[in-house]
């Protein structure tokens, strides 16, 4: 499988994908980066985990229509064949068959699962004679490095850092001489910077506020997309802290939480004041009531 991807500016720059919430926008193009080569993601939810979206952003990639899916999960970009070709000698065919089968293709490229015509790969995949030039000399290019990793099915990505953030990345603890893992975020140099449960105590502390687990999976997120801006191992604990601080200034995760605690004991003063004042106005009452006797 290819590890670089193209977009066509028809689909991201429409209003229709633009109207869009930032974090379904990112959603889509993790999708695009971690599709086969025919489009296709068997594990959408795992992309969501590690990039910080939520089932709200992949339903509305699919109310929408810029993915298709099936009843067993798996879904497909539906504009795949208008961002991407793909050279004969690079193709890896999808191993979703059966879904591939209920697919159909529009004029413009696009994936249809009740419209267009039946698909014909020896149509649709350009062939490259630069490639075949590329082989037969022996020299191997950037495009070419990774071809045959499968990331959706999880196989060996051996020295590829890089790619193993996808793994390294989700939040499941684990257990080391400094104590328990729960997420580490990749450094310039393809390292990784271990985060701790002690850490997220810390930060509790410091920024109430804050959902420090979401925040940092927004990190993963961030720091996947944006190689060129990672962080050295010194610069990495001020970048953390930098991110939360700005979390806890525009509020929080928490601020509807607090908000909802706040309209709560609020009601509830309101309550005693007026079960005061009743009472009060009830013994007047009855004391006039006295008097006049």
């Amino acid at each position: 499988m290819a590890t670089k991807r193209m977009f066509t500016m028809k689909i991201v720059d429409s209003d229709a994908f633009l109207d869009m919430p930032l974090s379904t926008q990112c959603l889509y193009f993790h999708l695009n980066m971690r599709a086969d080569d025919d489009g296709f993601i068997g594990n959408p939810k795992r992309i969501m985990k590690v990039v910080g979206s939520s089932e709200d952003d992949l339903k509305l990639l699919i109310m929408k229509k810029f993915v298709l899916s099936f009843e067993d999960g798996v879904i497909v970009i539906k504009h795949w064949r208008m961002h991407n070709t793909l050279s004969q000698n690079r193709y890896h065919a999808t191993q979703y068959l059966d879904e591939k089968s209920m697919l159909m293709i529009k004029e413009n490229g696009s994936y249809s699962l009740s419209a267009g015509r039946y698909i014909d790969d020896s149509k649709l995949i350009e062939s490259s004679k630069r490639q075949s030039r590329r082989e037969k000399d022996g020299n191997e290019t950037d495009s070419d490095l990774g071809i045959g990793i499968d990331i959706d099915q999880g196989k060996d990505l051996g020295k590829d850092q890089d790619e193993d953030l996808f793994y390294k990345s989700c939040p499941e603890s684990e257990s080391t001489e400094s104590g328990q893992k729960v997420i580490s975020l990749i450094l310039n140099d393809k390292s990784f910077h271990d985060v701790y449960q002690k850490d997220i105590d810390k930060w509790t502390e410091l920024y109430p506020a804050v959902d420090i687990i979401q925040e940092l999976r927004k990190m993963v997120g961030w720091l996947d997309s944006n190689p060129t801006k990672r962080k050295t191992k010194r610069g990495i604990s001020r970048f953390i802290n930098n991110w939360l601080a700005s979390a806890q200034d525009k509020g929080g995760n928490q601020n509807q939480k607090y908000a909802g605690q706040y309209q709560s004991q609020t009601s509830q003063m309101l309550d005693q004041s007026y079960e005061m004042m009743s009472e009060w106005a009830r013994k007047k009452e009855m004391e006039e009531h006295d008097n006049d006797n």
